[in-house]
């Protein structure tokens, strides 16, 4: 009986082992999608601009990485999230720099 129940709990791994490869599989897939939506969208945007006018110096290829990698990174990260939430949200507690 209990050779019987080991074959069955392999079998159940094998199965859950299978399922998560095809999860992952599809995760990324998703991210590779993302990521070439996202670098065909920075070339329209640095080839035809924006509705306000033209952009200069913009990164030819979006960077796709963990902030943890690079302090600047954080940085912009921050200044991101801080301008979105000031102007999104009407939020001020990181409004430290004045214009």
């Amino acid at each position: 009986y209990a050779e019987e129940e080991a074959r069955a709990q392999a079998r159940e791994e094998k199965k859950a082992s299978g399922r998560k490869l095809a999860q992952a599989a599809k995760a990324y897939r998703q991210a590779v999608s993302y990521q070439r939506n996202l670098e065909v969208l920075a070339k329209k945007v640095a080839r035809e601009g924006t509705r306000w006018g033209e952009l200069y110096n913009l990164a030819e290829i979006p960077l796709f990485t963990s902030a943890k990698n690079s302090r600047m990174l954080q940085v912009a990260d921050f200044v991101a999230n801080a301008t979105w939430s000031r102007y999104e949200r009407g939020d001020i507690p990181y409004n430290l720099i004045r214009l």
